[in-house]
């Protein structure tokens, strides 16, 4: 997830269609990048568009909002995920079932419960600490 950052636009106006393109993804891992380092508390709109070399206003007319934003970097880096997940499971030969399974899993990764399920655990989870056990 890198961001690309060798096509700029001018000074002002629309952007390059190149850059159009990868405009969105470049968003995104921005996103992904700061929220995994410092949190989602600490995601701030103006550092995400600084990163991604955009302007905050482009931001929130493509995403709303930072709960929108948020929600696509996740759903985008579940998709890279799986993506990855089936690429490796081509080296396996004969696949089909395991595919199949990874593809279930992936799918219930994006389902509204477990988006519901991560706001509560990063909004909340400090005061549930060591009080989930598996096993």
């Amino acid at each position: 997830m890198t961001i690309e950052t060798s096509v700029r636009r001018g000074t002002g106006g629309r952007p390059t269609l190149e850059h159009a393109a990868n405009l969105a993804d470049n968003i995104l891992s921005a996103t992904w990048s700061i929220f995994v380092e410092q949190g989602y508390s600490r995601l701030n709109i103006n550092a995400i568009a600084r990163k991604a070399g955009v302007s905050h206003r482009t931001i929130y007319d493509r995403f709303g909002s930072k709960e929108g934003l948020f929600d696509a970097a996740v759903v985008r880096s579940i998709n890279l995920w799986q993506h990855d997940a089936r690429e490796h499971m081509k080296t396996i030969g004969n696949s089909s079932m395991f595919e199949q399974v990874v593809d279930k899993m992936f799918d219930m990764l994006r389902s509204p419960d477990v988006f519901a399920l991560a706001g509560f655990l990063m909004s909340e989870g400090k005061n549930f600490n060591g009080k989930f056990k598996t096993g």
